[in-house]
């Protein structure tokens, strides 16, 4: 394998928070060419051109998901999908899920200079992306591995203004959802709220038949989530896709599913009553054509609503980590 590259996200809450000693040590390690840090304005796709034609392979990226998530795109739109290079994640953002999927624990300077001096045999792991597209617009695809609408927007907001300063940002979500979850348990006010959701219909065939608001939508290509969290059941077994949930806005016994959301933590299994019930779909599928006027989440990132009104998530491209 040739020399591999190296990007860094500065702005990544584990790199924001630390002294400069991996950077540094970094740009002894790497030339000029194939040392970028990823800073707002940074035109990616540019750089992975210059990365394709000096044949580079293999990049180390210390970032977190939504960084992370922009490379993958811009991989995509500059490498044939037979030549990706393969990508080492040192976890470094605030949620980490995919590196925690893959099992990629370690962002220390021993662990670099592993990499780089081959003084360790990496692992393999393949994960397949998701790619969000916005039908009717001219808007580029992007691609991520963790996305949702509806009221996880609003979880995500809070867990950045009130908790992140506490607590992993991964954390600060399940934290705010467990909370809003008992509010809107015990108020009337926050269950009007949040019950409420967005509309946002599934526009193809088996799915035009779900309901048309929805209280949130999550959707993975992921393995596993932290804690233990997997709140998906697949009746497409051994199909290839992307796992999602459904839940419909003001859903009927919402409790009782996140008593058994809690449960599912203890016994890692969903209870099958809350699979009979219409207002919370799950399973796995390789495309979703959605109604949506309200932002839709991919890997932390935002992307607002098009004018077209219309959201699409497909099953995107595998990628190749060394672990």
């Amino acid at each position: 394998m040739n020399n591999p590259a190296f990007i860094y996200t500065p702005e990544s809450l584990k790199n924001a928070k630390e002294d400069n000693f991996l950077i540094s040590l970094a740009k002894t390690l790497f030339d000029k060419e194939l040392f970028i840090l990823s800073k707002p304005g940074v035109n990616l796709e540019l750089i992975f051109k210059n990365f394709y034609k000096k044949n580079v392979r293999h990049i180390i990226v210390s970032s977190g998901d939504g960084t992370l998530s922009r490379i993958l795109g811009a991989i995509s739109q500059t490498y044939p999908e037979n030549e990706f290079p393969k990508i080492t994640l040192l976890p470094s953002g605030n949620t980490n899920l995919i590196a925690f999927d893959i099992g990629s624990l370690r962002r220390d300077a021993a662990y670099l200079l592993d990499i780089v001096n081959k003084n360790i045999t990496q692992v393999s792991v393949f994960r397949h992306s998701i790619a969000l597209s916005f039908p009717g617009t001219n808007r580029s695809k992007v691609l991520g591995m963790f996305g949702g609408a509806g009221s996880y927007e609003k979880a995500i907001n809070s867990s950045r203004g009130k908790m992140e300063d506490l607590a992993p940002h991964r954390l600060a979500i399940l934290g705010i959802l467990l909370k809003g979850s008992f509010q809107v348990i015990f108020t009337k006010k926050e269950r009007s709220i949040w019950y409420r959701g967005v509309r946002m219909p599934w526009l193809n065939k088996p799915y035009d038949a779900f309901s048309k608001e929805i209280f949130f939508t999550l959707v993975t290509s992921l393995h596993k989530l932290p804690y233990h969290l997997w709140p998906f059941w697949n009746d497409c077994s051994g199909k290839i896709g992307f796992h999602f949930l459904r839940v419909s806005s003001f859903p009927k016994s919402f409790p009782k599913a996140l008593l058994t959301l809690l449960i599912s933590l203890i016994t890692r299994n969903i209870l099958p009553w809350i699979k009979e019930n219409q207002d919370y779909q799950s399973g796995q599928t390789s495309e979703v054509l959605a109604e949506l006027h309200a932002p839709f989440i991919l890997d932390g990132e935002f992307y607002p609503p098009s004018k077209s009104g219309f959201v699409k998530l497909e099953l995107g491209p595998q990628f190749e980590f060394l672990v």
